[in-house]
């Protein structure tokens, strides 16, 4: 009895010894990703601040995903569902707004009861994607086939996650919206890095 309690401790660290080397190698490993990684975002982190646009597959999507929000906000409606707004705009963000041509921001909820009549022909006139990708801003120009003198200017802040966009689950839904009537074009937004909420319209 005593030799196979012997056998079995000399086995046991007979493993423990031959296995310390692996699990130092695969600690060392996960430490130099972990490392690589940091650096590689630090790096990301400075070209951004420094000016570095997206990637122009990024700026695509965003373009792309930003016409779908719009297209779909002009379905809107006050017989739509509640359903209809979370494909338009990003619901989960607590700061998400509309503000009217008045200045008053209406509640999302409240959104559809104030887009009955015709819809407009929205025409882009401006649009810059945040050089980390997850926001985009511009302004859409809208004109109205029944009512030729009448101009419109959309500004709208779009958020949205590049990297879950495969999937389906990260397009750019409305984050702030700002309905200005007749007059001048609001200035062009300039190119930025992160969204800041001072920027706002």
């Amino acid at each position: 009895m005593f030799k196979q309690k012997s056998g079995l401790a000399a086995c046991a660290a007979l493993l423990a010894a031959s296995s310390a080397p692996a699990f130092g190698q695969a600690w060392i490993g996960q430490v130099v990703g972990q490392m690589a990684a940091q650096q590689a975002a630090a790096a990301q982190e400075a070209a951004c601040r420094q000016g570095t646009p997206a990637s122009d597959k990024t700026q695509a999507w965003a373009l792309s995903s930003s016409e779908e929000a719009m297209a779909a906000y002009l379905q809107l409606g006050p017989t739509s569902k509640p359903s209809a707004l979370g494909k338009v705009f990003a619901l989960k963000r607590e700061d998400a707004s509309w503000k009217g041509p008045d200045g008053t921001k209406v509640p999302l909820t409240q959104v559809s009861a104030r887009l009955e009549g015709p819809k407009p022909k929205l025409e882009r006139t401006a649009f810059v994607v945040a050089g980390d990708g997850t926001s985009a801003r511009g302004i859409w120009k809208a004109t109205w086939a029944e009512q030729p003198d009448r101009v419109a200017w959309y500004a709208v802040d779009l958020v949205g996650s590049p990297g879950k966009s495969m999937w389906g689950g990260g397009g750019y839904r409305i984050w702030h919206f700002t309905h200005f009537e007749g007059g001048e074009a609001p200035a062009a937004p300039a190119a930025y890095c992160h969204y800041d909420p001072d920027q706002a319209w």
